[in-house]
């Protein structure tokens, strides 16, 4: 059985030489550097990217749409499944968004129709809710009701 010898080492090669400092560059009046480029001029792997310009993007109100018709469509399943009074909040906000969104969408000259679609179904949820709130008030007055009616007519 033979051991494994590593093969015979290789003297390191010479290493590079760094490159000289950069010269000072005049000074300004506070003895600061007139222009800050001028210290990175010397290598081309410290200097610093260009400016990209930015663009302002304008508001078109569609975010404030998309979210009041996104809360008018919670309040709506929220009121319809389980009839809880956290449906108004959620209808209240979406009117206010919706209708905010709908004033900038028309002041950009931009569709309208999710923020109208916003604005029915919060004033739906708005309304169908007291409704429902009646309804569950009076059920066994408006049961007992149906069922005297009923027993009325078949008899």
């Amino acid at each position: 059985m033979t051991k494994f010898r590593p093969p015979p080492s290789k003297p390191p090669a010479p290493r590079a030489q760094p490159p000289p400092a950069p010269a000072e560059p005049p000074a300004g009046p506070e003895g600061q550097p007139e222009n800050q480029l001028s210290i990175r001029k010397g290598n081309p792997m410290t200097q610093l990217p260009p400016k990209i310009p930015t663009i302002a993007v304008p508001n078109h109100g569609k975010g404030l749409s998309i979210a009041g018709m996104v809360l008018g469509i919670v309040s709506l399943a929220i009121l319809l499944t389980s009839g809880n009074v956290m449906s108004f909040p959620c209808a209240i906000v979406g009117l206010i968004l919706s209708d905010k969104g709908k004033k900038q969408s028309k002041a950009a000259g931009q569709p309208t129709g999710m923020a109208t679609a916003g604005i029915v179904l919060s004033i739906t949820a708005l309304i169908v809710l007291p409704l429902l709130a009646v309804i569950i008030w009076f059920w066994n007055d408006i049961s007992r009701w149906f069922v005297e009616a009923w027993t009325t007519i078949r008899n």
